[in-house]
């Protein structure tokens, strides 16, 4: 199975070599996998709670009923500004925001960009929370999954 499925990718990626080396897509192919509901159930997982929704990679969004919004982004990278202790921003953080639910939508891009999270310090009203990525819980997942995803 294993190697019949290699095989199978490798194909895919001959199919698409041509002589202009240089052209997009040239040595590449998709592999979609999937896998049923309870296949990782005994993984680590992290969640910020009920009502949120996942956004994209490590972003998450909940309408809290009232015309705001909470959104959570975990790996925010350092910026031009402070960092959440008040000086130089070195290590990555995890931001949660409460604003505006519509102007939290127009300015966070969070099924885009989530790192733009980060514009919403210019934003009037918005009740920023930072923290340091390297002791928050889903610094600890992040950790234990990663031997199982470089397959150690």
């Amino acid at each position: 199975m294993q190697r019949s499925l290699r095989r199978h990718i490798e194909r895919a990626v001959n199919k698409t070599l041509t002589p202009d080396s240089t052209a997009y897509g040239v040595g590449m192919a998709g592999v979609l996998l999937l896998f049923p509901d309870d296949a990782f159930a005994d993984a680590p997982t992290w969640h910020p709670g009920s009502g949120f929704e996942n956004c994209l990679a490590y972003s998450w969004l909940r309408s809290n009923g009232d015309g705001t919004a909470t959104a959570v982004v975990a790996g925010v990278g350092p910026k031009e500004r402070p960092a959440y202790d008040g000086g130089e921003w070195t290590e990555a953080e995890v931001w949660t925001v409460t604003a505006n639910e519509e102007r939290l939508l127009d300015v966070s891009s969070l099924w885009d960009n989530p790192h733009r999270i980060t514009w919403m310090l210019d934003e009037e009203g918005a009740e920023i929370q930072r923290e340091p990525y390297a002791t928050h819980p889903i610094a600890a997942v992040e950790r234990a999954l990663s031997p199982i995803f470089l397959g150690l």
